[in-house]
């Protein structure tokens, strides 16, 4: 029923299938949230009429009744909030920061060991440039 609410309608013409060919015509879509958000839990039905006819066939002698035939396909939407807890455990928190403030401690300790090799060396290359005066 397409009097209240917008309708597409598909339709594609065949030529000419010789012996043991077929057409076939996938179609895929997508449902937009927005379009349901309006009425939130609401229980709606997605109806798709498929038919199909043959308008002539390769023979001389045209059959009395030509092939046709259409099926209904019905999708139920259906809103639903997930049962599962998104919530991290209090462990988990608590075991982050103390490693975060571990790898923070050894940096720190890497940088003063690093800082403090430097200023060695250097006093050793300034005692090695006045020896040399």
């Amino acid at each position: 029923n397409c009097t209240n609410i917008d309708c597409l309608q598909i339709s594609c013409a065949v030529g000419r299938l010789g012996g043991g060919e077929s057409a076939v015509l996938k179609v895929r879509s997508r449902l937009w949230a927005h379009t349901f958000l309006k009425r939130k839990n609401d229980h709606y039905a997605l109806a798709s009429l498929v038919s199909f006819e043959v308008k002539k066939m390769p023979y001389k002698e045209q059959p009395a009744k030509l092939p046709a035939g259409s099926t209904a396909v019905k999708t139920s939407v259906i809103w639903a909030t997930p049962n599962v807890s998104f919530s991290i455990p209090l462990w988990v928190i608590i075991l982050a920061i103390l490693l975060g403030l571990l790898v923070l401690a050894i940096l720190t300790l890497a940088l003063w060991k690093l800082v403090f090799l430097f200023s060695s060396v250097d006093s050793l290359i300034e005692q090695d440039l006045l020896r040399m005066k």
